[in-house]
C-alpha cells in the first residue's frame, strides 16, 4: 500500500506487505508493521515504527523518534534522521543509522550496527556503540585521507566515552558498551571505515527477445559496494557520458532495467547505455553496458510473385511466375502452397512446384481473363502467411477460323458474274478485330485478268470468255490487323455456254460442264461428258445421252408433249432394242426398282431420272439427268437409239 498523510497529524498503518507511508505536514505516527516498508515522516515531529522486516525509516525534516522492532523479527532496516535534532533507535537486527543534520542520539541496539556520518552531522551520541562488532563509517568528504587521521582527533571525556572531533567542527560522543555492560575498551582503527563510491556494477541479464512489449524487466543492478547496510540500498539512473548512445531506449524503476521501446533484431541487434549507482553516502560509480536484442523467429509479413500474368492457350505446366517472400528473419527459407481461403476459388486451376507458380488447365483470355488464388508462405520453423493473389490472362492474338465453307461455283461463258464472299465465312475470336480479304488462285498465281475482287466488299466479278472455260481453285484469305490468317479454297466452273439460233440444230458440248441453249427449231442436245445444263428452247428438242456415266444433267424444259430422251443402245446395253421406246415394263415412277425388268425410274417428287442396269439385281442405279418434277413422264418419252 502506498498511504499519504498529508496536512495535520494523522496515524497511518501499513499492515501486512511492502508499504509506503508518508506523513505530509503535521506531526504523525506512521506504522510499518509487517514486511519491508519505507516510511517517511516529511514535516513535523514524527514518529515512525517500522515493525518487522527490512525498513527504511526516514524521518526528514522537524524532531523525529525513530524507532524499529525490539523483536526477533526487526530485521535489518536503515534509519534516517534527516533535519533537527532526532533519536533513532535501530531495534533487533544489523542496522544502518545516519543521524543527519542536527543533535541526534542513536541508540543501535541489539545486532551489528553501522553508522554513517558526513559533512551535515551535528553534535551526535552514539550511547551503545559495541567496539566489538560495530562499525562507524565517515563520509571521505569529511577530509580523512585514512584511518590514523580520524583516530588522531580522539578524546577521552569519560572512561567508557571516545569524542571524534571532525573538520566541521562537531563531535561524535561514542559510548562503547555492549549494551549491558559499560566497556573502557578503546575505539580502534577496526571500528572505522572511510566510505568509497561502488566498485562495481553488474545486471543480472543483458539479452533480451525482439518484438517484447515496452516495460518488459531485462534484468536487475546489483552494486558492490562496502556494506553500508544490509539491505544494500543504491539508487539506479542513466547518465549521459561515455557509452550513453542508446539511453533513451531504456527506463530505470527501482534497481531494474525495462525497454521503453520494441526492439527489432533485424534492423539492429546491439545497444549501448551509461547507468550510474549511488550508495547512501551519495558516493557513485559509472559504468556503460551492452544490451544484445536475440532473434526470435517472426512470422513472414508478405508474399510476392514475380509475374502475375500468363498469356492465353499455354500449355499445360506453362509457369506463371515465382514466389518471394518477405520476412524479418534473415536467412529463413520457405515453402508455397495453395490454401482455402478467401480469394481462392480458382485455386484447382493451378498447382505450386518448389517455389514456382504453374498452370494446370490452359486458359482462354475471351472466355475468362483473370484468376484468384489463395497462397501460402510457410517458414522453416513453421510460422506462415497467407495472401489472395489475382492472376491475369493476357490477350494473344489469336488465327481467325473458318467456320462456313464456301460452296463451289458454276458460272457460263459471256455471262457477267458477281459473287460476294459472306460475312460468316471466318470469324475470329479477337474481340474487336477486323478481318481483311484477299483473294488468289490456290497456286497463288494472279487473278485471271477478266476476274476481279474488291476486298472492301468481298466480291468477286468479271465475265468469262470462252478461253476460261473449265475449273479455277480460287483461294480466299482472311488476315487480322496481327497479320495472322487463315484461308478456304471453292472452286469456280466456267461452263462453256453453247447456244443454237431458230433453226434446227445439232448442238454438241465438250467434257466440261456445258450448258445447251437450242432457242428455237427441232434440236438435238448432246451433253457429253460432265454436269451439264440443256435447254431445248422451242420445238420438238432429242436430249442424248450416250452412257450411263457421263455425268448428271440438268434439263430445264422437258416437255412430255414435243420433246423426247433419247439413250444409245450399244452405250446404255441391259436388253435395250435400238430404234424403239423403251417397253413398258423397262419404266417405273417411283424411287428405285421393284422388278428385275424396270431399266429407267424418273422420280416425280424430286425431277430425278434414274438407269437400272438390272432392276432388283446386284447393280446401284445411276442418276443420268434432272428433270422437272411432277411430269406425267411415260415410257414413249425415251427412245433408244443405236
Amino acid at each position: 500500500d502506498r498511504l499519504w498523510g498529508g496536512d495535520g497529524t494523522d496515524e497511518l498503518q501499513g499492515g501486512a506487505g511492502n508499504d509506503t507511508l508518508e506523513g505530509g505536514s503535521g506531526n504523525d505516527q506512521l506504522f510499518g508493521q509487517e514486511n519491508d516498508d519505507l516510511l517517511r515522516g516529511n514535516e513535523g515531529n514524527d514518529t515512525l515504527s517500522g515493525g518487522t522486516g527490512n525498513d527504511v525509516l526516514e524521518g526528514s525534516s522537524g524532531n523525529d523518534l525513530l524507532f524499529d522492532d525490539n523483536s526477533a523479527s526487526g530485521g535489518n532496516d536503515w534509519l534516517i534522521g534527516g533535519e533537527g535534532n532526532d533519536q533513532l533507535q535501530g531495534g533487533v537486527g544489523n542496522d544502518l543509522i545516519e543521524g543527519g543534520t542536527g543533535n541526534d542520539i542513536i541508540f543501535g541496539e541489539a545486532g551489528q550496527d553501522n553508522f554513517f556520518f558526513g559533512v551535515n552531522n551535528g553534535q551526535d551520541q552514539i550511547l551503545d556503540f559495541d567496539v566489538a562488532t560495530e562499525k562507524i563509517i565517515i563520509s571521505p568528504s569529511l577530509g580523512f585521507t585514512n584511518v590514523s587521521s580520524i583516530l588522531s582527533t580522539f578524546s577521552r571525556p569519560f572512561l567508557n566515552v571516545t569524542r571524534l572531533t571532525l573538520s566541521t567542527g562537531n563531535t561524535i560522543d561514542v559510548v562503547h558498551a555492549n549494551q549491558s555492560n559499560p566497556s573502557v575498551t578503546p575505539l580502534t582503527a577496526a571500528n572505522f571505515i572511510i566510505d568509497q563510491p561502488p566498485s562495481d556494477l553488474t545486471l543480472s541479464n543483458n539479452r533480451i527477445g525482439e518484438n517484447l512489449a515496452i516495460g518488459t524487466i531485462i534484468g536487475t543492478f546489483t552494486t558492490t559496494d562496502i556494506p553500508l547496510n544490509p539491505t544494500n540500498t543504491f539508487t539506479y539512473n542513466l547518465v549521459t557520458g561515455i557509452g550513453a548512445t542508446d539511453n533513451n531506449l531504456f527506463t530505470i524503476n527501482g534497481n531494474k532495467l525495462q525497454t521503453n521501446v520494441v526492439f527489432d533484431h533485424e534492423g539492429r541487434s546491439s545497444y549501448s547505455i551509461r547507468v550510474r549507482t549511488t550508495d547512501p553516502a551519495g558516493l557513485s560509480l559509472e559504468k556503460s553496458l551492452t544490451i544484445n536484442v536475440i532473434d526470435v523467429n517472426e512470422s513472414p509479413t508478405d508474399l510476392n510473385i514475380s509475374n502475375s500474368s500468363i498469356a492465353e492457350n499455354q500449355p499445360q505446366g506453362t509457369v506463371v511466375g515465382t514466389f518471394s517472400t518477405t520476412d524479418p528473419d534473415r536467412g529463413n527459407t520457405f515453402t508455397y502452397s495453395l490454401v482455402s481461403g478467401a480469394g481462392s476459388t480458382n485455386n484447382s486451376l493451378f498447382t505450386i512446384e518448389n517455389n514456382q507458380l504453374k498452370t494446370k488447365s490452359g486458359f482462354n483470355h475471351e472466355n475468362i481473363n483473370n484468376y484468384s488464388i489463395r497462397v501460402r508462405t510457410t517458414d522453416g520453423n513453421g510460422l506462415f502467411f497467407e495472401k489472395s493473389l489475382t492472376i491475369n490472362v493476357t490477350n494473344v492474338n489469336e488465327t481467325p477460323t473458318l467456320v462456313n465453307p464456301i460452296t463451289d461455283r458454276q458460272i457460263l461463258q459471256d455471262q457477267p458474274f458477281t459473287f460476294q464472299i459472306p460475312a460468316n465465312t471466318f470469324t475470329d475470336v479477337d474481340a474487336g478485330d477486323v478481318l481483311t480479304y484477299s483473294v488468289t488462285p490456290s497456286n497463288n498465281n494472279p487473278l485471271p485478268s477478266w476476274l476481279t475482287f474488291n476486298p472492301t466488299t468481298r466480291t468477286l466479278a468479271g465475265t468469262p470468255t470462252g478461253a476460261n472455260v473449265g475449273i479455277l481453285d480460287i483461294r480466299v484469305t482472311a488476315r487480322d490487323r496481327g497479320g495472322l490468317s487463315t484461308s478456304d479454297v471453292f472452286s469456280l466452273q466456267v461452263n462453256r455456254r453453247i447456244i443454237g439460233n431458230q433453226n434446227n440444230n445439232d448442238l454438241e458440248g465438250t467434257n466440261a460442264n456445258d450448258f445447251i441453249d437450242g432457242q428455237g427449231g427441232n434440236d438435238r442436245l448432246v451433253g457429253n461428258l460432265g454436269n451439264d445444263t440443256l435447254t431445248g428452247g422451242a420445238g420438238g428438242d432429242r436430249f442424248v445421252f450416250s452412257s450411263p456415266s457421263q455425268g448428271i444433267d440438268l434439263i430445264t424444259d422437258f416437255n412430255v408433249i414435243d420433246d423426247t430422251i433419247n439413250v444409245s443402245a450399244s452405250g446404255f446395253r441391259a436388253g435395250l432394242v435400238a430404234n424403239a421406246a423403251i417397253q413398258s415394263s423397262q419404266f417405273l415412277i417411283g424411287t428405285s426398282s421393284t422388278t428385275a425388268s424396270q431399266r429407267f425410274i424418273y422420280n416425280k417428287t424430286t425431277g430425278a431420272l434414274f438407269f437400272d442396269a438390272d432392276g432388283l439385281g446386284g447393280a446401284t442405279q445411276v442418276q443420268l439427268a434432272t428433270l422437272n418434277p411432277g411430269l406425267t413422264l411415260t415410257k414413249a418419252d425415251i427412245f433408244v437409239v443405236v
